[in-house]
């Protein structure tokens, strides 16, 4: 069970220039938003996700960034192999009602946090535009 995050660094890397430095900086930029976001995720998922013995709850994690030509993602998952039925919920195991509903700790981690990230990467981006454009410190 997972969550996935893709940030497009073209536009921001013709805006620099293709020089070896412009792209590591806006590499550097992009890779950093993505983590931070992603720890965002992940700490709204770990509170909102039911503990009996702790153990799901621990069981929240991040990868690195990946990258795939221009796009850049990141995931966040969590690797309890009964993560996914206690997300969305299942059956009982004598198959009799009602159903056990899922808890969506993942869904609606990344649901909170989906409202701000474009801001964010906003206010960001201006700061780090800025800073390398020679318009003013960050």
């Amino acid at each position: 069970m997972g969550i996935n995050f893709k940030l497009d660094r073209e536009n921001m890397q013709r805006m620099l220039g293709s020089t070896v430095a412009a792209r590591q900086a806006v590499d550097d930029f992009a890779c950093n938003f993505l983590r931070e976001q992603a720890i965002l995720v992940q700490n709204s998922a770990t509170k909102k996700t039911p503990v009996a013995t702790g153990h799901l709850k621990a069981s929240w994690h991040m990868d690195s960034v990946k990258t795939s030509g221009k796009k850049m993602s990141i995931d966040v998952y969590n690797d309890a192999e009964y993560a996914f039925y206690v997300e969305h919920g299942h059956r009982r195991s004598n198959h009799k009602p009602p159903p056990i509903a899922g808890r969506h700790m993942g869904r609606d981690a990344m649901a909170e946090q989906e409202p701000y990230i474009a801001e964010r990467l906003k206010a960001k981006s201006e700061r780090f535009l800025r800073k390398h454009l020679g318009g003013g410190s960050a």
